[in-house]
């Protein structure tokens, strides 16, 4: 899908057209360009009439530009993904790392790490592995924390030669003056030689080399440098050029600012400032394009290394038009911008050029690929180009974009997209035209962002369902997602997942009060947040030694749904209790997921301890079961369900095991197989049961305090255990319904004769089972049934006690 834009250069700006020749290299180079802060509508491919940016203009109309590509809304979490792969929020990292002093200092003087952990596989070290020279020139910004020791072993830190940078040229920092000379600490230039691995062969301030230049030349000649030097080398080059305009402060040359004037279109002096800063971008990229046409810098194209390199070019997030302090940009027709995930917050211009671009986008227009795209998706395309294949272990969230471009058949790279920032608690999806965004006041907004870019039309009512599938990817992408664990959040959240309520503080509490909650590893205090709804999440509930209390869930994650965890945890005190209680857990839903290692969501009901008195754990709020739920522990207290059980994928199960009873009082909306494989399960009502198959294990048992219904698709699996004695396997207060079938796994008892194991025993079963399909249990004996009106058993017999006919047992 392509739209194409007409464009017209002048020669005032000295565009150069580039002449390509193969390169005696197998695999190709690969440039990624990106720029900082700069506006969606600040440049000419883009629709800009008032800033000139030829070179990038031109690589456009040589290559591929996209309408839909998008990025994160802030400068950190952006490059974290690019060099990944992967949607950051994964690890915790989706905004800005702090600007606080502890950022430069060892990790294990830190109370948090910030910035992207060395056990990220980065987008340097996967072209590494595939035998490219690496090299990061500019601005940084994925941490600064120095190497340490911790008990005698090498912790390392998170600056570029321990990334699988070979060769850094640049900033740590995030921003810094655009004139070259006076920076300190993380802003002043740093030049690092390394293996990549941490194995530095040369690490020094570069500041006053420099001294008098504006920075932007500086990164495009330190680019140039490189490129010209590794054109004609044994390895191909993977070449990361970060520039730091037109990011604030707004520093502008007076050669650049009288350029803009010269364009007589009256702007603004900001404005202008910013527009000058973008034209020294474009100078600067111009010089980096010209060193691949021309490495060698004699004037003679003979030695280009254009036509062996693929060039990405995207700006890290949208224009920072809307700060306390903004660089002037503009994102029009766009709203808003950088910090919001509104498209001007998050979507950005986005180009592919060169090396594996079909021949067909060489021609004299820009063409558009309009399916939505994001700067994940760099790290598959420049790993795939380098011949790199990923493993069944590898996170990757993006896709190599080449084959959807040269193949619009291919249709769409991605089925979604997951636009998430903690900070402000913001949170959007984008499927085809549409996307849908979580503001907190303003709750869920839908927009069609093709025919709406601007965002003016809230869709909310008018597409409902279309907003419940939307929701339901954002839960599907939230189940992946750790909490905030690298980026600046991370100083305001729990570092911690197990959280053990205070049940002494209070009679009655919600979950958002302040100090209710304890780290149940250690006796440190702590305020549940909506950051600390994830799938690693714990909450753990014990009894209290007098009375009872009040548990309410008044917390929603981040973008306004169910909060998340991995287990609810029942457990006692270690003191006796002194009377009878009842812990009630009530308020807003909980949504249980598999933990970020793959273990099944759980209720873990464990209390042991004998005790004369009883003790209740009432779940009053509705448990959203994302994943087949496991019920397991060890009790002889009470454990109540009173909520519902809300199936969010069809299909789940749930498996119990342990001597405690389970109690399920509220409606079971699970459509898998109810395992009981021990202990007790007691169902409130027949809607209980759910509407999956029943299976009893040996020592397992089934409670029905009202009437029992099978639905005729239903099946009862009764496994035989010896242990069981008279005790039927279901006990029912009302009458049986069966309308399914019932199955007797009898492989596990040892066959004694006339041995008799009741299987259903109620107030009336309204089905007769006259006839029975003979199982045979070895050579000599089967299974035959006695029923009355009230009771369903089966004997142990000798086949030779009475004629008949050797058939499977499934009775009817």
């Amino acid at each position: 899908m392509n739209t194409r834009l007409m464009l017209a250069f002048a020669a005032v700006f000295g565009l150069a057209l580039l002449v390509c020749s193969a390169n005696a290299q197998d695999k190709p180079n690969v440039l990624i360009i990106i720029s900082d802060d700069a506006g969606y509508a600040d440049f000419g491919f883009q629709g800009s009439k008032k800033i000139p940016t030829p070179n990038l203009d031109a690589l456009a109309v040589r290559g591929v530009a996209f309408s839909n590509a998008y990025a994160g809304s802030v400068c950190s979490p952006s490059r974290a993904m690019l060099a990944t792969g992967m949607y950051t929020a994964r690890i915790g990292y989706s905004n800005n790392i702090s600007s606080s002093g502890f950022v430069t200092k060892p990790i294990t003087e830190t109370p948090s790490v910030q910035g992207l952990p060395c056990k990220a596989v980065t987008i340097w070290e996967r072209m590494q592995s595939l035998g490219y020279a690496t090299a990061c020139i500019g601005k940084w910004h994925l941490g600064a924390h120095p190497n340490s020791q911790r008990n005698g072993k090498l912790v390392l830190g998170n600056v570029p030669q321990n990334q699988g940078i070979e060769h850094f040229h640049g900033i740590i920092a995030g921003s810094r003056s655009f004139w070259v000379g006076e920076a300190r600490g993380t802003q002043a230039l740093r030049l690092t030689e390394s293996n990549g691995k941490g194995k530095v062969t040369e690490d020094r301030v570069v500041e006053a080399d420099y001294a008098g230049q504006y920075v932007t030349d500086t990164f495009g000649d330190m680019t140039v440098d490189y490129i010209r030097k590794h054109a004609a080398g044994d390895k191909p080059f993977f070449m990361y050029s970060s520039f730091t305009a037109p990011h604030n402060p707004m520093h502008a040359t007076r050669e650049d600012i009288a350029a803009i004037a010269k364009l007589g279109h009256g702007m603004k002096k900001n404005r202008e400032i910013q527009a000058a800063m973008q034209l020294a971008l474009d100078r600067n990229i111009g010089k980096i394009l010209g060193s691949l046409d021309d490495p060698n810098g004699d004037g003679d194209t003979a030695d280009s290394i254009r036509d062996n390199t693929l060039i990405l070019f995207i700006n890290d997030n949208g224009g920072d038009s809307h700060d306390s302090n903004p660089n002037y940009s503009s994102n029009f027709p766009l709203r808003h911008g950088k910090g919001s995930q509104w498209e001007g917050g998050i979507r950005v211009p986005m180009i592919v050029a060169g090396w594996g671009l079909d021949a067909a986008y060489q021609d004299d227009d820009v063409d558009f690929f309009d399916h939505p795209v994001h700067i994940i998706d760099l790290l598959p395309t420049a790993f795939a180009a380098g011949g790199g294949v990923f493993t069944e272990g590898d996170v990757i969230d993006g896709v190599d974009l080449l084959p959807f471009i040269n193949d619009p058949s291919k249709g769409e790279p991605h089925e979604s997209l997951f636009l998430r920032r903690y900070s402000g608690l913001q949170h959007a999806v984008r499927k085809g035209d549409h996307k849908l965004i979580y503001r907190p006041g303003d709750g869920y907004l839908l927009f069609d962002v093709v025919n709406d870019k601007g965002e003016k039309t809230n869709l909310v009512k008018e597409k409902p369902e279309l907003v419940e599938g939307m929701k339901r990817i954002m839960t599907d992408y939230d189940v992946l997602m750790d909490k905030p664990r690298y980026d600046n959040m991370a100083l305001k959240v729990n570092g911690f997942y197990d959280f053990r309520f205070r049940e002494g503080v209070d009679a009655s509490a919600r979950w958002s009060e302040e100090n209710i909650w304890i780290d149940s590893d250690k006796p440190v205090q702590a305020t549940l947040t909506p950051y600390d709804s994830c799938p690693n999440t714990a909450l753990i509930f014990r009894n209290r030694d007098v009375a009872g209390y009040e548990s309410i869930n008044d917390l929603r994650r981040v973008g306004g749904q169910p909060f998340i965890a991995n287990r609810l945890v029942f457990i006692h005190r270690q003191t006796p209790l002194k009377g009878n209680g009842t812990a009630t857990i009530a308020g807003q839903p909980v949504l249980l997921a598999k933990d970020l290692k793959g273990k099944a969501p759980k209720l873990v009901l464990n209390t042991d301890k004998p005790n004369a008195q009883t003790y209740t754990f009432d779940v009053r709020l509705d448990l959203h079961i994302y994943d087949h739920l496991q019920v397991l522990g060890n009790g002889n207290q009470s454990f109540v369900i009173s909520g519902d059980l809300v199936e969010l994928r069809e299909g789940r199960s749930l498996t119990k095991t342990g001597t405690s009873t389970l109690t399920l009082k509220g409606k079971n909306g699970l459509t898998g197989a109810m395992n009981i494989k021990e202990g007790e399960f007691v169902a409130g009502n027949g809607a209980a049961l759910g509407r999956g198959d029943l299976r009893l294990g040996q020592n397992g048992t089934l409670l029905a305090t009202g009437a029992f219904n099978l639905d005729p698709s239903q099946a009862v699996s009764i496994q035989l255990g010896t242990n069981r004695g008279t005790s039927p396997s279901i006990d029912i207060q009302g009458n049986a319904s069966l309308a399914g079938s019932l199955c007797i796994d009898a492989s596990q008892i040892k066959p004694e004769p006339g041995r008799r194991y009741v299987l259903i025993r109620a107030g009336e079963i309204q089905q007769r089972f006259d006839t029975i399909d003979g199982l045979h249990m070895n050579e000599q004996y089967e299974l035959a049934v006695e029923q009355t009106a009230a009771e369903l058993a089966v004997v142990v017999r000798r086949i030779s006690d009475q004629a008949a006919d050797p058939r499977r047992l499934v009775t009817r």
